[in-house]
């Protein structure tokens, strides 16, 4: 199993002390396959979580999904499940004063800084209502969701020129 493990060093037996006391952050373990008459059942997929690069810190260990177990089969057991790693983002705009921009609804946000009408749909349909929302959100999420590259870089350009305006982005 892979893991990340935060600001860490090991004393002199060799054993790992770790600095950071956050909580670990475990993956979903995939349910286990079911007993065959002949062949066993495959084993559950385990998903990973998709986490902010800036929000890693925060974790003492990061673990990715672990598959389920691949059940009994008189002739053949199941494949056992795959597990999958985390996935590692990073936000849209790095903003230390998200507080300072001013409230607008998507429709606003997309209408003022010039974002198409597909864009605006695909962040209707996620459930965005404001423009600050969106500096919560990371760039692998919003793949996650549907979104493309072009349009993920479309909505930064919108953003850093939302928060240049306001002061809170220096370029």
């Amino acid at each position: 199993m892979r893991f990340l493990r935060c600001k860490s060093s090991r004393d002199k037996s060799g054993r790992v002390n770790d600095r950071n006391p956050g909580p670990t952050l475990h993956g979903v373990t995939g349910g286990h396959g079911g007993k065959g008459g002949r062949i066993g059942g495959a084993g559950g997929f385990g998903e990973a979580m998709n986490i902010a690069v800036e929000e890693v810190y925060r974790f003492r260990r990061i673990f990715g999904g672990t598959g389920g177990h691949g059940g009994e089969g008189a002739s053949q057991g199941g494949d056992g499940g795959i597990g999958q790693g985390p996935s590692f983002g990073s936000k849209l705009v790095p903003a230390q004063r998200a507080g300072d921009i001013p409230t607008l609804s998507v429709a606003e946000f997309c209408r003022e800084y010039r974002l198409s009408d597909r864009i605006r749909t695909l962040l209707d349909e996620q459930g965005f209502e404001t423009a600050a929302a969106l500096l919560e959100v990371s760039d692998v999420s919003l793949l996650e969701d549907g979104f493309k590259k072009g349009q993920i870089a479309e909505i930064k350009r919108a953003l850093k020129e939302l928060l240049f305006r306001q002061g809170v982005l220096p370029c």
